[in-house]
C-alpha cells in the first residue's frame, strides 16, 4: 500500500491499525468462515529513503520484524533493524559453515530416578563452538535454524551423533 501526504509516523501507524482491523474481520467463502491476518512494515519518505526501492527495502525489513513479533501487527522501519537483519544473515551463513567444519557437538545431561538415585538416561544437548564467538547459546541459533531450514541438517547431525555415541556406550 502506498499512501501519500502522511503527516508523520503516528498517522502511518493509524492507517496500519485500520488495515489490520479490516483484514481481521471474518470472511465467508463457500460457506466456510475464513479469518486472515497480515504483517505490515512501514517505510516513511524521506526519513527512511528518498526513492521507491529504498523505501520498499525498509518496509520489507520492518515487515519481517513484524512477523517476528508475532504476526498480525505492524512495525515502523528503524535503522537498527538493518543491523539485526545483517546479524541474522551472518549467523545463518556461519551455521552453514559450522556444519561443514563440524563445530556442532552434543553434550549429555544425565537423568536420574528421583526415588532411588539411579541413572536412567541422558538428554542430548546440541552445542555450537563458533570460532570467533565461542560457545553460542542454543537460544540464539536454534530459532534461526528453524527459520532458515537448517534445523533439518542439525536434526540429522544430532540423530547420527547420538546413535554413534549410544553404540559406543553399549
Amino acid at each position: 500500500v502506498v499512501v501519500g501526504e502522511i503527516a508523520d509516523a503516528d498517522a502511518a501507524a493509524e492507517i496500519a491499525s485500520r488495515i489490520l482491523k479490516s483484514l481481521a474481520l471474518p470472511l465467508r467463502i463457500d460457506g466456510v468462515e475464513v479469518i486472515t491476518t497480515c504483517s505490515i512494515g512501514i517505510g516513511l519518505f524521506p526519513l527512511d529513503g528518498e526513492d521507491f526501492d529504498t523505501l520498499l527495502k525498509c518496509a520489507d525489513i520492518a515487515m519481517y520484524q513484524a512477523k517476528e513479533g508475532g504476526r498480525n501487527t505492524f512495525r515502523l522501519y528503524d535503522p537498527q533493524m538493518n543491523t539485526s537483519v545483517r546479524e541474522h544473515l551472518q549467523m545463518i551463513a556461519d551455521m552453514r559453515q559450522g556444519l561443514i567444519r563440524e563445530e556442532f557437538c552434543l553434550y549429555y545431561q544425565p537423568q536420574f530416578d528421583l526415588h532411588n538415585g539411579h541413572l536412567i538416561g541422558a538428554e542430548a544437548l546440541l552445542r555450537w563452538k563458533h570460532p570467533q564467538l565461542g560457545m553460542v547459546s542454543p537460544g540464539a541459533f536454534i530459532p534461526l535454524a528453524e527459520k532458515s531450514g537448517l534445523i533439518i541438517e542439525l536434526g540429522s547431525l544430532v540423530l547420527n551423533e547420538d546413535c554413534r555415541q549410544t553404540a559406543l556406550w553399549r
